[in-house]
């Protein structure tokens, strides 16, 4: 996987994560839709990416901590 699209994943991971703990409790019951429109317009990416990105992929960090392996930090951290 590309280093950008690493990068891109991770920032909507972060965006979604930042957006649920703003909303608290509320979280509950804003659709899933408000949270992408929400996403899109800081990204400028469609919402199709986004929920995809959402429901396919995991926070690359997090992928590096239930692994540990050295594949993934050579692809993370590599330049």
């Amino acid at each position: 996987m590309r280093i950008s699209t690493i990068k891109r994943n991770n920032s909507i991971h972060l965006m979604y994560k930042n957006i649920m703990n703003d909303l608290g409790q509320l979280r509950t019951v804003v659709s899933k839709s408000y949270i992408y429109n929400l996403i899109q317009n800081q990204t400028g990416l469609s919402i199709r990416t986004i929920s995809h990105v959402l429901n396919h992929t995991k926070d690359r960090i997090q992928i590096l901590c239930e692994n540990h392996t050295f594949s993934y930090i050579c692809v993370f951290f590599s330049f």
